[in-house]
């Protein structure tokens, strides 16, 4: 056997055990879950994108062994079918003037995942609009049965919130432990000289103009349409704005970085983020309109 194929699949298992260790709800068990498509990631960016299909492959045999078919499709749908997307744009490059590889850019890496996510929550939404002719008060019902006693503890404005736009919520956390997972791999793969391609300078991360037009498309559906229509544009909204919370971010770090204190700010600026939760419609602004903000840094793509 080929020695990166080897590699590939030793990552899937890994990769699949990784996954169904959270179906027993200890804390480790839910870390392992989390991460579990670091192992494929590392594959994938480190030997290819034949060993990234082997490593992919082996690890949805590997959740369907130890679990069940269900399982398995659970984690076809959210891990492999993602990582082959993003190892697919991530590793595709063009040749430059001076025969250099012109990498694909982040954006364009994320790009897909987003359409991907969009497409997928816009079907399961579609599903149940047909079993139910209110989405959002089937959601909340749900909720309200999972938090049980804790109800008490959210006023009734938020939970309202988080019931209007909890499946593009969860979507979206979704895409942040993915490219969390591809991120760490990239890192740990640069820092022992392992990685296919150079690192991406994320900061400088531009999004493509389609998805300016997918989120402006979304957000009208929500706010001009009713009922389950109306449910589906606010989620949809909300997956199509995470690349541009990427953006905003990413012009923070840019601007930190011509400061003296910039780590003690960027520090700040999370924290603050993550106790308030609403700086993160600023973040979100400031990528929309980043590009007519005055800084246009190019990515360094070799």
């Amino acid at each position: 056997m080929d020695k990166n194929l080897g590699f590939g699949l030793l990552a899937g298992l890994i990769s699949g055990a990784a996954y169904v260790s959270g179906q027993y709800g200890s804390l480790p068990g839910v870390i392992l879950a989390n991460f579990s498509a670091l192992p494929l990631f590392l594959a994938g960016l480190s030997l290819g994108k034949k060993s990234g299909i082997v490593a992919g492959t082996s690890s949805i045999l590997t959740v369907i062994f130890m679990s069940n078919p269900l399982i398995g499709g659970f984690f076809s749908t959210s891990i492999a079918i993602p990582f082959w997307l993003i190892i697919s744009y991530a590793l595709k490059y063009s040749g430059g003037d001076s025969g250099q590889k012109l990498w694909y850019p982040a954006g364009k890496s994320l790009a897909p995942i987003i359409l991907y996510a969009s497409c997928l929550v816009s079907l399961i939404l579609i599903f149940y609009s047909f079993r139910h002719p209110n989405i959002n008060e089937m959601v909340g019902n749900t909720l309200k049965t999972l938090l049980a006693n804790n109800i008490k503890l959210i006023n009734t404005e938020s939970f309202n919130l988080l019931t209007s736009i909890f499946p593009g919520m969860v979507a979206a956390i979704w895409i942040v432990m993915l490219t969390v997972n591809c991120v760490l791999a990239q890192k740990l793969l640069i820092k022992y000289q392992l990685a296919i391609r150079p690192t991406p300078m994320y900061k400088n991360l531009s999004v493509p103009e389609w998805v300016y037009w997918g989120f402006i498309l979304a957000f009208l559906v929500g706010f001009i349409s009713n009922g389950n229509i109306e449910y589906i544009g606010q989620n949809l909204t909300v997956i199509f704005a995470v690349p541009f919370v990427y953006a905003g971010l990413g012009y923070i770090h840019i601007l930190a970085s011509n400061v003296s204190f910039s780590g003690l700010l960027i520090a700040l600026t999370y924290t603050v983020i993550f106790i308030l939760g609403w700086p993160l419609l600023v973040v979100f602004i400031i990528g929309f309109f980043k590009e007519w903000l005055g800084l246009k840094p190019q990515e360094k793509t070799s």
